[in-house]
């Protein structure tokens, strides 16, 4: 039992990790996004 459990919790810990860096990413397009723009207008 102790085998699947740390299964888990790695997979539950690579998805977490993985939403958080898309996250960061997004966040950070949408900051030089809006940059370029606003130095464009």
């Amino acid at each position: 039992m102790g085998n699947e459990l740390k299964m888990v919790i790695g997979m539950s810990l690579a998805y977490v990790t993985s939403f958080a860096g898309l996250a960061l990413a997004y966040w950070s397009y949408r900051k030089h996004h809006r940059k370029k723009e606003s130095d464009g207008s």
